[in-house]
């Protein structure tokens, strides 16, 4: 693949460029590469999420702070 760097009048690269092959390649490999997902949860993530919080809101008692985790991190 080759790739192409585009620089501003500083000489800092802001951007990529590829081949429309590598392109029509890269969307082949992985299909969602061209959707704008951003902000969109899939269904499957929607129904982690849920899940997650239906726990938290049944079981409080089992909701450790950030502190607490860092803590135990810390011990090794």
């Amino acid at each position: 693949m080759s790739i192409h760097y585009l620089s501003n009048d500083a000489g800092e690269p802001i951007a990529v460029q590829i081949s429309i092959s590598d392109w029509v390649m890269l969307k082949n490999k992985y299909p969602d590469l061209d959707a704008d997902n951003t902000g969109i949860l899939t269904n499957e993530q929607k129904q982690w999420i849920d899940s997650r919080l239906d726990n938290i809101t049944q079981n409080p008692d089992k909701l450790n702070s950030i502190e607490g985790l860092l803590h135990e991190l810390d011990k090794d």
